[in-house]
């Protein structure tokens, strides 16, 4: 019988062994380590998404109409659009405000495009819708000529076109606004717009809000500081997506020509600047905060074109704001936001 012979099996040196070892070695490290990233990122993601969730309202099954009693004060909407990417949002906010006769009085569409034109509201809403094209793209025609012109009523909501409000929500307004005194009356706006002006005049998003954790580090400073005043300082100012005031102050606002030169030379902060004019007028008021939610409440809409997506990107959104506010310090002196 013929034996086959088995083939050669070449040794492997000790170098090589030594190296394949290695090879292992490295190929389970990188395992690890792919795992640790993977698992190590988990905590911040859950936390920042906790902060996320409990932070933003819900939109589901928002009950904007409901059993509201006429209010013995109505107000005049002010909206301001100025893309046609929101000519949706136009759509739900015409025919939402225009059935609610019992806190509105009419709604001035101020359509700040000088390219296109406006939308065209609803006929025959309970409550007059009026578009007002405006002849140059400002951040002042909020509280302009026609705000003045047009509006019939001590008072004025001003809402961003991407959210609207409840009919709940306005009467709270409108009521906390009534009930704010015979004088100068603060501003009054929701929790969710509420920022605080600090002491070193920085503009801060509060610490139980998702953006103060994300676009800041004084909020997670704080965490390791508990008498930090990131935890204690007031809420003395209200973004302009919601905002209830005294025309009377649209007045004041307009007849100041160095804010509304400021605001013209692409400072968009019209909404600080209000706030600073309403604290100047009423002795320092802090602005008065209706609850979202247990007062009333207001659905997020479609926010395409807005300025955090035309060129402010969101880390120097802060820094533009501060600049705001700190402009408003030297314009109406030391006790602009004491």
């Amino acid at each position: 019988m013929v034996m086959l012979s088995q083939p050669h099996r070449r040794c492997k040196s000790n170098v090589e062994q030594q190296s394949e070892k290695l090879d292992s070695l490295d190929r389970k490290y990188t395992k690890k380590e792919k795992r640790y990233r993977k698992t190590s990122i988990v905590p911040p993601l859950l936390f920042l998404s906790l902060l996320w969730y409990v932070s933003i309202p819900a939109n589901s099954s928002l009950k904007l109409r409901g059993n509201v009693k006429q209010s013995s004060t109505k107000t005049t909407i002010v909206l301001m659009g100025h893309t046609t990417k929101r000519f949706q949002n136009y759509k739900t906010i015409f025919a939402t405000y225009g059935e609610m006769s019992s806190v509105i009085d009419k709604v001035l569409f101020l359509w700040n495009s000088v390219n296109d034109s406006p939308p065209s509201p609803p006929a025959n809403t309970k409550v007059p819708i009026l578009p007002l094209p405006q002849k140059k793209n400002s951040m002042n025609n909020r509280f302009g000529p026609d705000v003045l012109k047009y509006a019939e009523t001590d008072v004025i909501t001003v809402v961003d076109d991407d959210v609207v409000l409840s009919e709940q929500l306005l009467y709270s307004m409108l009521t906390a606004w009534a009930e704010a005194g015979d004088g100068p009356k603060p501003i009054v706006g929701t929790t969710l717009d509420a920022r605080i002006v600090g002491a070193g005049l920085d503009y801060h998003h509060p610490c139980n809000k998702f953006d103060g954790w994300f676009t800041q580090a004084d909020c997670w400073k704080a965490l390791l500081y508990p008498w930090s005043p990131m935890w204690s300082r007031p809420l003395n100012l209200v973004v302009g997506k919601t905002m209830t005031l005294s025309k009377k102050h649209v007045h004041t606002y307009m007849n100041d020509t160095k804010i509304t030169g400021y605001v013209d030379d692409g400072h968009f902060c019209e909404d600080i600047l209000m706030n600073a004019v309403v604290r100047n007028v009423t002795g320092g008021h802090e602005p008065i905060l209706v609850q979202l939610g247990t007062d009333g409440q207001r659905k997020t809409l479609v926010d395409d074109g807005g300025l955090s997506k035309k060129g402010i990107p969101l880390f120097n959104w802060h820094p533009k704001r501060t600049e705001c506010v700190r402009w408003a310090e030297s314009h109406f002196g030391p006790s602009a936001w004491n």
